[in-house]
């Protein structure tokens, strides 16, 4: 499909901890929680597809980005993979994949790209690299992940031919709270750690041939438009940025930050003149981010003026 326009559809809530006192809001039973969350998502799509602003013409991609933090449990962060992509092949409707893969596989979402937040899953400990032994000495491994789904499919192979997961790189200190309940405290925990920057190992492959949009990169390519994604405090760091094309790459057309504390940087924006950025933020900074609404929340959008990457305010918007 080639597109000539994008829509974007922003779903603007708040994802941080709960207050008075300061915790994780869910449900004790984690599947339980993960069905809820679904849930509450798809009724979250439903309504953006309804909307009459949407435009509806073929030619228009709408995409559907919501915040960081969407999909994290009571504990902090689900205790399993398996809440995550459920449990054997296919999609399980149990699963944060498997039910928002349900959720979005009509007719009628053909035009849309989704981006649903993030998903915190603690995998487990470090493996060494070549063995099946778990490096005690490091800290335990979690996942902090943005799923993005193309919407209609027919067949699971389908699905994957337009899905990719984005493994958030760097953690952040509004990633982990120890707040009462959680199971594993924030200096036990630590990110996958994050390889050279470079654009190569930023690409991320749609399709189960490639890697099955699980390449963890920050960078896919759909509908011959080139994305990058950069979830939070990966954005304040640039590294799309400094992912650099080399000779026949192409420059990020358009750039995606769900977040949860994060606006857009200038100098962090990837894209040449004419590009689009866009933020979806669920747990605003009240003091520092002069666009934050008093629910916690914000959305923002920008293009490219200039030629070439802009640096200030004046190269966008």
């Amino acid at each position: 499909m080639t597109y000539s326009k994008v829509q974007f559809i922003a779903y603007r809530i708040y994802t941080g901890p709960g207050h008075n006192p300061d915790r994780y809001v869910g449900l004790s039973d984690e599947a339980a929680d993960v069905r809820q969350r679904v849930k509450l998502m798809t009724e979250a799509v439903n309504a953006a597809g309804a909307r009459s602003e949407v435009d509806r013409r073929s030619d228009v991609l709408k995409v559907f980005i919501a915040p960081e933090f969407y999909f994290r449990s009571m504990y902090g962060g689900y205790t399993d993979m398996k809440y995550f992509d459920g449990e054997g092949a296919g999609r399980d409707p149990n699963s944060i994949v498997g039910g928002l893969a349900n959720a979005v596989q009509d007719e009628r979402w053909k035009d849309w790209l989704f981006v649903f937040g993030t998903s915190v899953v603690v995998a487990g400990p470090f493996i060494s690299p070549g063995t099946s032994n778990p490096d005690l000495s490091r800290k335990i491994a979690v996942l902090n992940t943005a799923l993005v789904q193309k919407g209609c499919y027919a067949t699971e192979d389908e699905r994957t031919s337009k899905a990719v997961a984005v493994v958030k790189e760097y953690k952040s200190g509004e990633d982990f709270g120890d707040y009462p309940g959680v199971k594993f405290k924030n200096d036990d925990l630590a990110h996958f750690p994050a390889g050279p920057i470079s654009y190569a190992s930023e690409v991320n492959t749609p399709g189960r041939s490639g890697g099955g949009g699980y390449d963890n990169g920050s960078i896919f390519m759909l509908d011959n438009i080139t994305f990058g994604l950069e979830v939070c405090a990966d954005h304040g760091m640039g590294c799309l940025r400094k992912a650099t094309p080399l000779a026949g790459d192409v420059f990020v057309q358009i750039q995606l930050i769900p977040s949860g504390g994060m606006i857009i940087f200038p100098a962090s924006v990837a894209t040449l003149k004419g590009g689009l950025v866009s933020n979806v933020d669920g747990a605003t900074p009240q003091t520092t981010n002069t666009n934050s609404d008093a629910a916690g929340f914000h959305s923002q959008l920008y293009s490219v003026l200039i030629v070439g990457q802009p640096s200030t305010l004046r190269d966008v918007r």
